[in-house]
Protein backbone atom coordinates (compact mmCIF):
# COMPACT_ATOMS: atom_id res chain seq x y z
CA UNK A 1 0.00 0.00 0.00
CA UNK A 2 1.37 3.41 -1.04
CA UNK A 3 -0.68 6.22 0.48
CA UNK A 4 0.18 9.45 -1.34
CA UNK A 5 -2.32 11.38 0.71
CA UNK A 6 -2.14 10.24 4.35
CA UNK A 7 -5.16 8.54 5.82
CA UNK A 8 -5.55 10.37 9.12
CA UNK A 9 -8.15 7.95 10.41
CA UNK A 10 -10.84 10.61 10.53
CA UNK A 11 -14.38 9.26 10.64
CA UNK A 12 -15.85 12.27 8.79
CA UNK A 13 -17.06 11.73 5.22
CA UNK A 14 -14.08 11.48 2.89
CA UNK A 15 -13.16 10.43 -0.65
CA UNK A 16 -10.89 7.38 -0.54
CA UNK A 17 -9.25 6.59 -3.87
CA UNK A 18 -7.48 3.51 -5.18
CA UNK A 19 -5.57 4.35 -8.39
CA UNK A 20 -3.98 1.62 -10.53
CA UNK A 21 -1.92 2.00 -13.71
CA UNK A 22 -0.43 -1.14 -15.27
CA UNK A 23 1.76 -0.69 -18.32
CA UNK A 24 4.39 -3.39 -17.72
CA UNK A 25 3.29 -7.02 -17.96
CA UNK A 26 6.50 -9.05 -17.48
CA UNK A 27 5.22 -12.30 -19.03
CA UNK A 28 3.81 -10.72 -22.20
CA UNK A 29 5.74 -9.94 -25.38
CA UNK A 30 8.78 -7.72 -24.70
CA UNK A 31 8.19 -7.95 -20.96
CA UNK A 32 11.03 -8.36 -18.47
CA UNK A 33 10.28 -12.10 -18.10
CA UNK A 34 9.07 -12.80 -21.64
CA UNK A 35 12.21 -14.87 -22.37
CA UNK A 36 12.69 -16.64 -19.05
CA UNK A 37 9.01 -17.19 -18.19
CA UNK A 38 6.90 -16.34 -21.24
CA UNK A 39 3.11 -16.51 -21.23
CA UNK A 40 1.60 -19.76 -22.47
CA UNK A 41 -1.14 -17.69 -24.12
CA UNK A 42 -0.85 -13.92 -24.24
CA UNK A 43 -4.24 -13.49 -26.00
CA UNK A 44 -2.44 -11.06 -28.34
CA UNK A 45 -1.74 -8.59 -25.53
CA UNK A 46 1.45 -6.52 -25.22
CA UNK A 47 3.10 -3.82 -23.14
CA UNK A 48 1.32 -0.49 -22.63
CA UNK A 49 2.81 3.02 -22.40
CA UNK A 50 -0.17 5.09 -21.28
CA UNK A 51 -1.40 3.56 -17.96
CA UNK A 52 1.46 4.76 -15.71
CA UNK A 53 1.13 8.29 -17.10
CA UNK A 54 -2.66 8.15 -16.76
CA UNK A 55 -2.55 6.92 -13.15
CA UNK A 56 -0.10 9.66 -12.17
CA UNK A 57 -2.30 12.27 -13.85
CA UNK A 58 -5.38 11.09 -11.91
CA UNK A 59 -3.34 11.14 -8.70
CA UNK A 60 -2.14 14.67 -9.47
CA UNK A 61 -5.75 15.83 -9.84
CA UNK A 62 -6.78 14.17 -6.59
CA UNK A 63 -4.01 15.67 -4.44
CA UNK A 64 -3.91 19.09 -6.15
CA UNK A 65 -7.37 20.00 -7.43
CA UNK A 66 -10.11 17.92 -5.82
CA UNK A 67 -12.56 20.21 -4.02
CA UNK A 68 -15.55 18.51 -2.42
CA UNK A 69 -16.80 20.23 0.75
CA UNK A 70 -19.15 17.33 1.49
CA UNK A 71 -16.39 14.72 1.29
CA UNK A 72 -12.84 16.01 1.33
CA UNK A 73 -9.94 13.86 0.20
CA UNK A 74 -9.27 11.11 2.72
CA UNK A 75 -6.64 8.93 1.06
CA UNK A 76 -5.03 8.06 -2.26
CA UNK A 77 -3.41 4.66 -2.72
CA UNK A 78 -1.41 4.50 -5.97
CA UNK A 79 -0.01 1.34 -7.59
CA UNK A 80 1.93 1.40 -10.87
CA UNK A 81 3.66 -1.18 -13.06
CA UNK A 82 6.19 0.20 -15.53
CA UNK A 83 9.70 -0.58 -16.74
CA UNK A 84 12.51 0.43 -14.46
CA UNK A 85 12.98 0.39 -10.72
CA UNK A 86 12.27 1.80 -8.30
CA UNK A 87 8.91 3.21 -9.41
CA UNK A 88 8.18 6.60 -7.86
CA UNK A 89 5.46 9.22 -7.70
CA UNK A 90 6.77 12.78 -7.50
CA UNK A 91 4.60 15.84 -7.01
CA UNK A 92 6.68 18.95 -6.25
CA UNK A 93 3.58 21.09 -5.63
CA UNK A 94 2.59 18.90 -2.67
CA UNK A 95 6.10 17.84 -1.68
CA UNK A 96 5.41 14.16 -2.39
CA UNK A 97 8.19 11.78 -3.43
CA UNK A 98 7.33 8.17 -2.72
CA UNK A 99 8.27 4.75 -4.00
CA UNK A 100 5.24 3.01 -5.49
CA UNK A 101 4.24 -0.64 -5.14
CA UNK A 102 3.65 -2.82 -8.20
CA UNK A 103 0.07 -4.11 -8.63
CA UNK A 104 0.68 -7.82 -8.98
CA UNK A 105 -2.22 -10.04 -7.92
CA UNK A 106 -1.20 -10.39 -4.26
CA UNK A 107 -0.39 -6.70 -3.77
CA UNK A 108 -3.52 -5.47 -5.53
CA UNK A 109 -5.70 -7.85 -3.55
CA UNK A 110 -4.32 -6.42 -0.30
CA UNK A 111 -4.76 -2.86 -1.59
CA UNK A 112 -8.41 -3.46 -2.51
CA UNK A 113 -9.17 -4.93 0.92
CA UNK A 114 -7.41 -2.01 2.65
CA UNK A 115 -9.27 0.49 0.45
CA UNK A 116 -12.61 -1.06 1.39
CA UNK A 117 -11.66 -0.94 5.07
CA UNK A 118 -10.99 2.80 4.77
CA UNK A 119 -14.23 3.46 2.92
CA UNK A 120 -16.23 1.41 5.46
CA UNK A 121 -15.58 3.86 8.29
CA UNK A 122 -18.40 6.20 7.27
CA UNK A 123 -21.49 5.45 5.21
CA UNK A 124 -21.19 8.90 3.56
CA UNK A 125 -17.70 8.19 2.24
CA UNK A 126 -17.06 8.16 -1.51
CA UNK A 127 -15.18 5.06 -2.66
CA UNK A 128 -13.29 5.93 -5.88
CA UNK A 129 -11.64 3.17 -7.94
CA UNK A 130 -9.56 3.91 -11.05
CA UNK A 131 -7.95 1.22 -13.20
CA UNK A 132 -5.92 1.72 -16.38
CA UNK A 133 -4.40 -1.35 -18.00
CA UNK A 134 -5.38 -4.48 -19.88
CA UNK A 135 -8.91 -5.76 -19.72
CA UNK A 136 -10.40 -8.79 -21.46
CA UNK A 137 -14.04 -9.79 -21.80
CA UNK A 138 -16.06 -12.92 -22.28
CA UNK A 139 -19.84 -13.20 -22.57
CA UNK A 140 -20.18 -9.59 -21.47
CA UNK A 141 -18.12 -10.02 -18.29
CA UNK A 142 -14.87 -8.13 -17.76
CA UNK A 143 -11.56 -9.18 -16.22
CA UNK A 144 -8.94 -6.63 -15.14
CA UNK A 145 -5.43 -8.03 -15.57
CA UNK A 146 -2.85 -7.59 -12.81
CA UNK A 147 0.82 -7.04 -13.66
CA UNK A 148 1.72 -10.73 -13.23
CA UNK A 149 -0.97 -11.83 -15.66
CA UNK A 150 -0.13 -14.89 -17.79
CA UNK A 151 2.47 -16.24 -15.36
CA UNK A 152 3.12 -19.74 -16.78
CA UNK A 153 3.40 -21.12 -13.24
CA UNK A 154 -0.33 -20.53 -12.62
CA UNK A 155 -2.97 -23.19 -13.16
CA UNK A 156 -4.97 -21.20 -15.70
CA UNK A 157 -4.47 -18.07 -17.80
CA UNK A 158 -6.73 -15.78 -15.77
CA UNK A 159 -5.43 -16.72 -12.33
CA UNK A 160 -3.87 -13.27 -12.06
CA UNK A 161 -6.92 -11.26 -12.97
CA UNK A 162 -9.85 -9.66 -11.16
CA UNK A 163 -13.46 -10.41 -12.00
CA UNK A 164 -14.74 -6.82 -12.19
CA UNK A 165 -18.41 -7.76 -11.97
CA UNK A 166 -17.72 -9.61 -8.73
CA UNK A 167 -15.72 -6.64 -7.43
CA UNK A 168 -18.75 -4.40 -7.98
CA UNK A 169 -20.96 -6.83 -6.09
CA UNK A 170 -18.47 -7.02 -3.24
CA UNK A 171 -18.32 -3.22 -3.05
CA UNK A 172 -22.11 -3.15 -2.69
CA UNK A 173 -21.67 -5.06 0.56
CA UNK A 174 -19.39 -2.33 1.92
CA UNK A 175 -20.51 0.53 4.12
CA UNK A 176 -19.79 3.41 1.72
CA UNK A 177 -23.03 4.51 0.09
CA UNK A 178 -21.28 6.37 -2.77
CA UNK A 179 -19.04 4.36 -5.09
CA UNK A 180 -17.39 5.49 -8.34
CA UNK A 181 -15.47 3.23 -10.74
CA UNK A 182 -13.42 4.42 -13.74
CA UNK A 183 -12.32 1.48 -15.91
CA UNK A 184 -9.87 2.52 -18.61
CA UNK A 185 -9.43 -0.85 -20.32
CA UNK A 186 -10.45 -2.70 -23.46
CA UNK A 187 -13.69 -4.69 -23.46
CA UNK A 188 -13.25 -6.68 -26.66
CA UNK A 189 -14.31 -10.32 -26.39
CA UNK A 190 -11.66 -13.04 -26.63
CA UNK A 191 -13.02 -16.43 -27.71
CA UNK A 192 -10.31 -18.44 -25.91
CA UNK A 193 -11.64 -17.18 -22.58
CA UNK A 194 -14.76 -19.31 -22.94
CA UNK A 195 -12.56 -22.27 -22.01
CA UNK A 196 -11.31 -20.65 -18.79
CA UNK A 197 -12.79 -21.97 -15.51
CA UNK A 198 -13.59 -18.43 -14.34
CA UNK A 199 -12.94 -14.85 -15.36
CA UNK A 200 -10.45 -13.92 -12.65
CA UNK A 201 -10.70 -13.78 -8.86
CA UNK A 202 -14.35 -13.34 -7.91
CA UNK A 203 -13.94 -13.27 -4.13
CA UNK A 204 -11.55 -10.44 -3.27
CA UNK A 205 -14.48 -8.66 -1.65
CA UNK A 206 -17.01 -11.25 -0.41
CA UNK A 207 -20.58 -10.84 -1.62
CA UNK A 208 -23.92 -12.55 -1.52
CA UNK A 209 -26.47 -13.02 -4.28
CA UNK A 210 -29.03 -11.15 -2.19
CA UNK A 211 -28.57 -7.37 -1.77
CA UNK A 212 -27.24 -6.19 1.59
CA UNK A 213 -30.18 -5.76 3.99
CA UNK A 214 -31.47 -2.21 4.38
CA UNK A 215 -28.56 -0.72 2.47
CA UNK A 216 -28.57 2.03 -0.14
CA UNK A 217 -25.56 1.84 -2.42
CA UNK A 218 -25.13 4.34 -5.26
CA UNK A 219 -22.68 3.18 -7.91
CA UNK A 220 -21.44 5.12 -10.92
CA UNK A 221 -19.48 2.93 -13.32
CA UNK A 222 -17.64 4.33 -16.33
CA UNK A 223 -16.08 2.21 -19.07
CA UNK A 224 -13.53 3.77 -21.43
CA UNK A 225 -14.82 1.60 -24.24
CA UNK A 226 -18.20 0.30 -25.29
CA UNK A 227 -18.79 -3.43 -25.10
CA UNK A 228 -16.76 -5.41 -27.68
CA UNK A 229 -14.56 -2.34 -28.26
CA UNK A 230 -10.99 -1.31 -27.50
CA UNK A 231 -9.74 1.60 -25.41
CA UNK A 232 -6.88 3.59 -26.90
CA UNK A 233 -3.81 5.18 -25.40
CA UNK A 234 -1.56 8.00 -26.50
CA UNK A 235 2.21 7.30 -26.43
CA UNK A 236 3.64 8.46 -23.10
CA UNK A 237 0.56 10.59 -22.48
CA UNK A 238 -2.68 10.01 -20.58
CA UNK A 239 -5.03 7.72 -22.47
CA UNK A 240 -7.83 9.18 -24.55
CA UNK A 241 -10.41 8.29 -21.89
CA UNK A 242 -8.33 9.66 -19.01
CA UNK A 243 -7.62 12.85 -20.97
CA UNK A 244 -11.38 13.35 -21.41
CA UNK A 245 -12.08 12.30 -17.81
CA UNK A 246 -9.65 14.85 -16.37
CA UNK A 247 -11.07 17.59 -18.58
CA UNK A 248 -14.52 16.78 -17.20
CA UNK A 249 -13.43 16.48 -13.57
CA UNK A 250 -11.65 19.84 -13.72
CA UNK A 251 -14.82 21.61 -14.84
CA UNK A 252 -15.98 20.72 -18.34
CA UNK A 253 -18.23 18.05 -16.81
CA UNK A 254 -19.95 20.53 -14.53
CA UNK A 255 -23.23 22.36 -14.21
CA UNK A 256 -24.12 25.52 -12.29
CA UNK A 257 -27.39 25.24 -10.36
CA UNK A 258 -26.91 28.79 -9.11
CA UNK A 259 -24.35 28.38 -6.32
CA UNK A 260 -21.26 27.65 -8.35
CA UNK A 261 -20.03 24.93 -10.65
CA UNK A 262 -20.49 21.32 -9.58
CA UNK A 263 -19.20 18.17 -11.32
CA UNK A 264 -21.39 15.17 -10.61
CA UNK A 265 -21.40 11.69 -12.07
CA UNK A 266 -24.25 12.41 -14.52
CA UNK A 267 -22.85 15.60 -16.04
CA UNK A 268 -19.36 14.08 -16.02
CA UNK A 269 -20.45 11.17 -18.19
CA UNK A 270 -21.97 13.53 -20.77
CA UNK A 271 -18.75 15.54 -20.82
CA UNK A 272 -16.45 12.52 -21.24
CA UNK A 273 -18.54 11.14 -24.10
CA UNK A 274 -18.63 14.53 -25.86
CA UNK A 275 -14.88 15.10 -25.48
CA UNK A 276 -14.12 11.64 -26.89
CA UNK A 277 -16.43 12.26 -29.86
CA UNK A 278 -14.68 15.54 -30.64
CA UNK A 279 -11.31 13.82 -30.32
CA UNK A 280 -12.41 11.14 -32.79
CA UNK A 281 -12.09 13.81 -35.45
CA UNK A 282 -8.33 14.09 -34.94
CA UNK A 283 -6.25 12.74 -37.80
CA UNK A 284 -5.16 9.09 -37.39
CA UNK A 285 -7.03 8.78 -34.10
CA UNK A 286 -8.89 5.47 -33.67
CA UNK A 287 -12.54 6.03 -32.88
CA UNK A 288 -13.55 5.41 -29.28
CA UNK A 289 -16.91 5.60 -27.53
CA UNK A 290 -17.22 5.37 -23.77
CA UNK A 291 -20.11 3.73 -21.96
CA UNK A 292 -21.65 3.85 -18.52
CA UNK A 293 -22.82 0.91 -16.47
CA UNK A 294 -24.89 1.84 -13.45
CA UNK A 295 -24.92 5.64 -13.21
CA UNK A 296 -26.22 6.96 -9.91
CA UNK A 297 -25.91 10.65 -9.00
CA UNK A 298 -22.87 11.44 -6.83
CA UNK A 299 -21.22 14.83 -6.35
CA UNK A 300 -17.51 14.66 -7.15
CA UNK A 301 -15.94 18.10 -7.43
CA UNK A 302 -16.50 21.83 -7.19
CA UNK A 303 -13.95 22.97 -9.76
CA UNK A 304 -11.66 25.91 -9.47
CA UNK A 305 -12.35 28.67 -11.98
CA UNK A 306 -11.52 29.28 -14.71
CA UNK A 307 -11.43 25.82 -16.26
CA UNK A 308 -11.25 24.78 -19.92
CA UNK A 309 -13.95 23.35 -22.18
CA UNK A 310 -13.38 21.49 -25.48
CA UNK A 311 -14.51 23.38 -28.57
CA UNK A 312 -14.70 22.24 -32.20
CA UNK A 313 -15.05 24.84 -34.96
CA UNK A 314 -15.60 24.43 -38.71
CA UNK A 315 -16.45 26.84 -41.53
CA UNK A 316 -19.62 26.71 -43.59
CA UNK A 317 -19.00 25.72 -46.32
CA UNK A 318 -16.29 23.34 -45.13
CA UNK A 319 -14.39 23.48 -48.43
CA UNK A 320 -13.20 26.95 -47.38
CA UNK A 321 -11.27 25.60 -44.38
CA UNK A 322 -7.95 25.19 -46.18
CA UNK A 323 -7.87 28.87 -47.11
CA UNK A 324 -8.86 30.25 -43.71
CA UNK A 325 -7.23 30.89 -40.38
CA UNK A 326 -8.97 31.18 -37.03
CA UNK A 327 -8.13 33.93 -34.54
CA UNK A 328 -9.47 33.50 -31.00
CA UNK A 329 -9.47 36.32 -28.45
CA UNK A 330 -8.52 35.67 -25.72
CA UNK A 331 -6.48 32.80 -27.17
CA UNK A 332 -7.25 29.18 -26.39
CA UNK A 333 -5.12 26.13 -25.81
CA UNK A 334 -4.06 23.48 -28.35
CA UNK A 335 -5.34 25.36 -31.40
CA UNK A 336 -3.96 23.60 -34.48
CA UNK A 337 -4.39 24.42 -38.19
CA UNK A 338 -7.23 22.64 -39.97
CA UNK A 339 -4.84 20.57 -42.10
CA UNK A 340 -3.93 18.58 -38.96
CA UNK A 341 -7.40 17.03 -38.77
CA UNK A 342 -9.72 14.76 -40.70
CA UNK A 343 -12.33 16.03 -41.34
CA UNK A 344 -10.97 19.58 -41.33
CA UNK A 345 -11.77 21.10 -37.97
CA UNK A 346 -10.23 23.37 -35.36
CA UNK A 347 -10.11 21.67 -31.96
CA UNK A 348 -9.40 23.95 -29.02
CA UNK A 349 -9.69 24.14 -25.26
CA UNK A 350 -11.12 27.51 -24.23
CA UNK A 351 -11.46 28.88 -20.73
CA UNK A 352 -14.90 29.10 -19.20
CA UNK A 353 -15.40 32.74 -18.38
CA UNK A 354 -18.17 35.29 -17.88
CA UNK A 355 -16.59 37.28 -20.73
CA UNK A 356 -17.20 35.86 -24.22
CA UNK A 357 -14.46 34.83 -26.61
CA UNK A 358 -14.29 36.39 -30.06
CA UNK A 359 -13.97 33.89 -32.94
CA UNK A 360 -12.66 35.53 -36.12
CA UNK A 361 -12.05 33.96 -39.54
CA UNK A 362 -9.62 35.51 -42.01
CA UNK A 363 -8.17 34.52 -45.34
CA UNK A 364 -4.76 32.96 -44.77
CA UNK A 365 -2.08 35.64 -44.73
CA UNK A 366 -4.61 38.46 -44.69
CA UNK A 367 -5.51 40.94 -41.96
CA UNK A 368 -9.02 41.32 -43.36
CA UNK A 369 -11.76 39.90 -41.20
CA UNK A 370 -14.32 37.84 -43.10
CA UNK A 371 -16.61 37.05 -40.22
CA UNK A 372 -16.60 37.05 -36.44
CA UNK A 373 -18.89 35.92 -33.66
CA UNK A 374 -18.98 35.75 -29.90
CA UNK A 375 -18.85 32.55 -27.89
CA UNK A 376 -19.61 32.34 -24.18
CA UNK A 377 -17.87 29.15 -23.12
CA UNK A 378 -19.85 26.84 -20.84
CA UNK A 379 -19.67 23.09 -20.11
CA UNK A 380 -19.75 20.46 -21.46
CA UNK A 381 -18.49 21.29 -24.99
CA UNK A 382 -19.17 23.37 -28.10
CA UNK A 383 -19.44 22.19 -31.71
CA UNK A 384 -19.64 25.30 -33.86
CA UNK A 385 -20.12 26.03 -37.56
CA UNK A 386 -19.29 29.57 -38.72
CA UNK A 387 -20.94 30.70 -41.96
CA UNK A 388 -18.43 32.35 -44.30
CA UNK A 389 -19.62 34.92 -46.89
Amino acid sequence: MTLLFPDNGANAARIHALVIGIGAYPHLLNGSKSKTAPAKDSFGLKQLASPPVSARAISDWLVEDLNNPGAELGSVDLLIAEDGAPIRYVNPKKGINKEIEIPDKATLTKAIKAWKKRTDRNSKNVALFYFCGHGVASAGELALLTSDFANPAEDHGLANAIDFGALLKGAEWGEAENQVFFIDACRNEISQLLEQPKLGDDWILPWNKKPPPGATRRQAVYYAAARHQRAHGLPNMPSRFTEALLCGLKGAGGSNPGKGWVVDTITLHASVCATLRLGNRRQKTPSQECQAGTLAWIELNRPKEPFVVPVAIVSDPMNRMNTLELIVTPPGMAALPPSAYVPDVWLLQLKQDDQPHVLELRECGSMTRLVSQFLKVTPTHHDISIKVP
